[in-house]
């Protein structure tokens, strides 16, 4: 009797105390490591392309037309690396009431902000007109913009430098005007109605 039972147990499996079986296939697909993947998207890089576009006409929704879309409020814009850090600034052009006066309308440097993951606004210069270029010096940490005014007195049609820079920060001075040796960003426009409604 007593070796019949040792045979039943032993058909049984008895094992050791402690010890596991193999696991049936679908068990052991869940017993394998998978490897994390990470699917967060970087917020310290600039966005490119279309996506760019996108993220500062957001801004100037936010911080210009106040979330509202508005059709008197239009925006003439480009990329462009005022600082040599690699990164294109954006130079913004706007057009409309509240914006302009007699000598021209403002114009807005907006750069990319890592911890934002979004622009912040960093120059304001009123009383501007098309064509506005931007040109480099050296010793000056910011570019140099050069912009176009009417109106107060001035003589239409002047190039007028905006230094991004504090001048003191710049070694040496300035210099005039070289059209060979600047970039064009906003060129001039027909109609206000050619730029982007905010």
């Amino acid at each position: 009797m007593a070796g019949l039972c040792v045979f039943m147990l032993l058909l049984a499996g008895c094992a050791a105390p402690g010890a596991r079986g193999l696991e049936p296939a679908h068990k052991q697909e869940r017993l394998k490591t998978v490897a994390p993947h990470n699917t967060e998207v970087s917020d310290q890089t600039a966005p490119t392309g279309q996506a760019r576009e996108r993220a500062l006409l957001a801004t100037l929704r936010t911080t210009v037309s106040q979330g509202q879309e508005n059709e008197d409020l239009r925006a003439f814009f480009a990329f462009h690396d005022l600082n040599g850090d690699g990164a294109q600034e954006a130079v913004v052009h706007l057009t409309g009431p509240g914006v302009c006066g007699t000598g021209g309308c403002t114009t807005l440097v907006f750069q990319w902000d890592p911890s934002a993951a979004g622009y912040t606004k960093t120059h304001h210069i009123p009383t501007t007109r098309p064509p506005i270029h931007a040109s480099r010096h050296e010793g000056c940490p910011w570019s140099m913009l050069w912009v176009q005014r009417s109106g107060g007195g001035r003589r239409a049609g002047l190039h007028v430098p905006h230094p991004l820079s504090d001048v003191d920060s710049c070694n040496g001075p300035i210099g005039s005007w070289n059209e060979a040796q600047s970039a064009l960003l906003i060129p001039p426009y027909n109609s206000r109605s050619e730029g982007t409604i905010l």
